[in-house]
This record gives structure tokens, C-alpha cells and sequence, in this order.
């Protein structure tokens, strides 16, 4: 079984040669994706919508170069900080304003 990482890196690498810079075209698709995704009662529709969500975020990370383990890793502390005490999102935001 591959890792995650590995896995990620080929989708990027085939979904780069699939979308050949068609970004409308992929924002109609995931929205259509997520629709499917939370509409659908069937679990491998489910998992079907997912996959193709993650494929195109796949193509933008790699156009866009995101680290998407960085990206994932902010927006998680950011939530844990909300989760912790909510009074501190808005000093940590301000925080971040004067910096």
C-alpha cells in the first residue's frame, strides 16, 4: 500500500496532465462533487465524490504550489485554538494583524 504522500504526489502529476489549466471547469466540478457527495445516500457515491474532490485539490495544489500538509496543519491549529477558548481567536487574529 502506498503512503498517503506518495499517493498524493502521483495524483498531482496525473491530474496536471488531465486538467491542462482548466481551472473554471474544475471549480464547476467540485462544486458539483460536493453536492454529490453531501446529497448522496450511498456510500460508494460517497466515496467516489470524495475522491474526485481530492484529485482536483490535487491539480490546484500543484499549479497553485501549496503545500497542502502545511495549508491543513494551520487551518487545524487555527481550529484547535477556537476549540480551546473561542476569546482567543480574536486576540490571535489581531495578533496576527499588527505582525
Amino acid at each position: 500500500m502506498k503512503h498517503f504522500e506518495d499517493l498524493w504526489n502521483e495524483a498531482e502529476e496525473a491530474s496536471k496532465q488531465y486538467f491542462d489549466n482548466n481551472q473554471d471547469m474544475i471549480k464547476r466540478e467540485i462544486i458539483e462533487d460536493l453536492d454529490d457527495l453531501l446529497l448522496s445516500t450511498d456510500q460508494n457515491d460517497k466515496i467516489e465524490a470524495m475522491g474526485s474532490i481530492l484529485l482536483k485539490i490535487s491539480y490546484l495544489s500543484e499549479k497553485l504550489n501549496i503545500n497542502v500538509y502545511a495549508a491543513l496543519k494551520n487551518e487545524l491549529d487555527d481550529l484547535k485554538i477556537k476549540l480551546f477558548d473561542p476569546s482567543l481567536e480574536e486576540e490571535y487574529t489581531i495578533k496576527q494583524i499588527i505582525e
